[in-house]
């Protein structure tokens, strides 16, 4: 049987909870580059999980709506528990996991009003996930990890990093957690930053 699923890994134009846009055109040079018909080193993961991967896309592009993706499933148990959590409706988002190349600050009438513009990403890998960070659509986003959690999988991955002799595609995977991992850091500590920033009177 065929095991294809289809959705939208992004969606564009809108602000998620992370106060970023999605800009058409994020993705173009991504994916001429490291997309399915270039080096195809962009992964379908699940929960942003590099130790959960599901397979690799046969297709991603842009449209006018977002990221739209197909991509089939490996034949493992992650795999097959991920194709019954969509069959029941259970998983209906996405999420993206990438380097902002490009971007730009949009000012609000408030620190709460002001956003990024991001025009262009690295993207490392897209995940099945049950929670979105954006309100407005189930295919973006994902809920930020604690700095207990972070701790957790960085001493994770630098136990994979020194057990050594790993496959390319390993190192490739370890290299996505990495990017995950400095991503998700860098939120924590901008989130600490605004809210030490003083209110004004």
């Amino acid at each position: 049987p065929k095991r294809i699923v289809s959705g939208y890994a992004s969606k564009f134009n809108n602000i998620d909870l992370h106060n970023d846009m999605m800009m058409p055109g994020a993705f173009t040079k991504t994916i001429k580059e490291r997309g399915p018909q270039a080096k195809n080193e962009i992964w379908f993961l699940h929960n942003h999980d590099s130790s959960l991967p599901l397979g690799k896309p046969s297709v991603l592009k842009e449209d006018n709506y977002g990221l739209y993706f197909e991509a089939s499933i490996v034949d493992t148990q992650i795999g097959t528990d991920n194709l019954k959590l969509y069959e029941a409706g259970l998983i209906n988002q996405h999420s993206i996991g990438f380097s902002t190349i490009k971007e730009s600050k949009v000012e609000g009438k408030s620190a709460k009003d002001s956003y990024y513009q991001i025009q262009e990403v690295k993207l490392y890998e897209f995940s099945s996930v049950l929670w979105g960070a954006n309100p407005d659509t189930p295919f973006m986003g994902m809920k930020s990890l604690d700095a207990k959690g972070l701790q957790e999988r960085f001493d994770k991955l630098y136990k994979q990093l020194k057990s050594g002799n790993l496959m390319d595609e390993t190192y490739e995977l370890l290299e996505i957690e990495y990017n995950f991992i400095k991503s998700e850091l860098f939120k924590l500590i901008n989130e600490r930053e605004k809210s030490e920033e003083p209110t004004p009177p």
